[in-house]
């Protein structure tokens, strides 16, 4: 935690000048934290302000602490004095707790003002990082001792600003898991991973390219990752060749090491393989196949243009027979294995079917 009270005293000469007219008030006043207020005088005081809770090492990303602020002030350990605070944070989420209330996820006050004790107050509030990005985080704290007596005279107000850093140091090197490719297109994929960071702050890639060799390398999302729980990463893959397949690696560095996935692999569709094709699907069996199918569908004697397409585009005709009405057998003994698309037309529907030849 670090604290810039030169460069804040003196933007708080400036800021009464632009600030809003607002009243004392025991329940807290949003807005203090950022503008002061012009019913105290602001920072010509001994009133002390601090707060407590992230290490010294710096906050991890994701990470829920619990921060204790407190406003003291030495002349005001008497009987009948009170405390209160309004505070803001940059990035990350508070959460209210005992005497505090919300204005947003990002600033947080008191409720009821807190009985000093041997002039000191103080705040117990949780305070949760962001998930990913970069510090530091910057509080904004506003703190107020008051005498007791309903008005603001007598009240020492005082602002500071604190800020934490993120903690870039992790424990081991990240962790990488659920490796998933989906929502492949011609010239599209889906790239989805899961990373555990192990504190620190950790980059996840993914590395892909169409030997095992890899070579291009592209960044997920989110950038960078952290904290010690598994982060959903994911990337869209573009301007991928058709009917090509990919070798794909997903990576995570830290401080201290880096991980990757085993190399697998994706093959993009042909080129307008799904396009104008209605959802309606064969029912073709069995699939995986060697040697035979049947397509069974609704009037499937009625199809007609019955085709078959590999990876490469390459359309042929299918050999059918009727076995009845619904149900057709089709010779496939002379395809070699791979993924096919088997396509047909019924009336003005287009239909399709992905099936594998082994």
């Amino acid at each position: 935690m670090k604290k810039r009270n030169i460069f804040y005293l003196l933007v708080t000469i400036c800021l009464p000048l632009f600030s809003l007219l607002f009243t004392s008030s025991s329940t807290g006043i949003s807005g203090n934290a950022n503008n002061g207020c012009i019913c105290h005088s602001i920072n010509i005081n001994t009133t002390n302000l601090n707060i407590t809770g992230v290490p010294t090492s710096g906050y991890q990303l994701g990470s829920t602490y619990t921060l204790t602020v407190s406003v003291s002030n030495p002349s005001y350990a008497y009987p009948g004095t009170v405390g209160g605070f309004d505070m803001t944070c940059s990035d990350g989420a508070f959460t209210a707790g005992a005497g505090t209330q919300l204005n947003g996820s990002k600033e947080i006050l008191h409720a009821v003002p807190d009985t000093m004790t041997n002039g000191s107050s103080s705040w117990n509030i949780d305070w949760t990082a962001p998930t990913s990005g970069y510090g530091p985080i910057i509080f904004r704290l506003a703190g107020n001792a008051c005498n007791g007596n309903g008005t603001s005279g007598g009240d020492q107000p005082y602002r500071d600003i604190f800020w934490f850093d993120v903690d870039t140091v992790a424990s081991a090197a990240p962790l990488v898991s659920n490796v998933l490719v989906s929502n492949i297109t011609a010239t599209t994929a889906t790239i989805d991973a899961s990373i555990v960071s192990n504190g620190g702050t950790t980059t996840p890639t993914v590395e892909y390219g169409l030997t095992a060799t890899l070579g291009t390398v592209d960044t997920l999302n989110p950038q960078p990752v952290g904290g010690t729980a598994a982060v959903p990463v994911n990337k869209v893959l573009i301007n991928l060749s058709p009917n090509t397949t990919y070798y794909f690696s997903v990576g995570a560095v830290n401080d201290k090491g880096n991980t990757s996935s085993q190399i697998a692999t994706f093959t993009t569709l042909a080129p307008n393989a799904t396009s104008n094709i209605e959802a309606i699907e064969l029912l073709v069996y069995p699939n995986p196949a060697r040697n035979v199918i049947y397509i069974s569908k609704d009037k499937a004697s009625a199809l007609k243009h019955l085709t078959i397409c590999n990876l490469m585009g390459e359309l042929r005709p299918m050999n059918s027979v009727n076995i009845d009405a619904n149900t057709l057998r089709c010779d496939i003994a002379e395809l070699s294995p791979g993924i096919y698309f088997i396509y047909g037309k019924l009336g003005d529907k287009d239909l399709v079917k992905k099936i594998i030849i082994q």
